[in-house]
């Protein structure tokens, strides 16, 4: 027979593979989150390869918040992903 401890063991937690999709679900959350209706209209995240983020925004006042802020949202999102995923920002208008 079998132990309780040997029934109930927890088995390893595979690492988690987050794909384009997803970053970029997270990424309009949090802008959402952070700058509402208006800010998720004039940003947003076009597309995540190799660690880039790229953001399309509506203006130069978007882009220049985009550009102050960068390595909060980096943070942010990050921490939102679990791991960090995302190196680099880059902002186009």
């Amino acid at each position: 027979m079998r132990s309780l401890a040997q029934l109930f063991q927890r088995k390893e937690k595979q690492k988690k593979v987050i794909d384009e999709k997803t970053i970029l679900y997270i990424t309009r959350n949090v802008i959402l989150r952070e700058y509402g209706n208006k800010g998720l209209e004039n940003i947003q995240a076009t597309a995540f390869r190799e660690g880039r983020l790229n953001f399309w925004v509506g203006g130069s006042i978007w882009e220049s918040e985009v550009l102050l802020q960068r390595v909060y949202l980096k943070k942010v999102i990050n921490e939102e992903c679990g791991k960090k995923v995302i190196q680099e920002i880059f902002v186009k208008k």
